[in-house]
């Protein structure tokens, strides 16, 4: 019998979502924090996004609509796919 305290592993694919923050972690990888209306604010770990062939690299962007896959229990969970979802936007600079 499973325990209640314990969180099951869940996998979700490919949710609309917002980046609204992200930073260095380790050599290669980063911390993103995305916004998605169906899961809230979100924690995600992305495993060798600054490496020069990612193909994360480029599509982390913050306020940029995309469409978020990820996998794990608890707060924070692995990164696995993010695509962005319609037009590139492009913030203008502040005056």
């Amino acid at each position: 019998m499973k325990s209640m305290g314990r969180l099951s592993a869940r996998r979700v694919l490919l949710a609309p979502a917002y980046v609204l923050h992200q930073y260095a972690y380790r050599d290669t990888s980063r911390i993103v924090e995305v916004f998605t209306s169906e899961y809230g604010r979100l924690t995600l770990f992305a495993r060798g996004a600054n490496a020069p062939k990612s193909t994360l690299r480029g599509v982390l962007r913050p306020f940029q609509r995309m469409l978020v896959s990820w996998s794990g229990r608890g707060e924070a969970c692995q990164l696995m796919t993010a695509e962005i979802d319609g037009l590139m936007t492009n913030l203008a600079p502040a005056d």
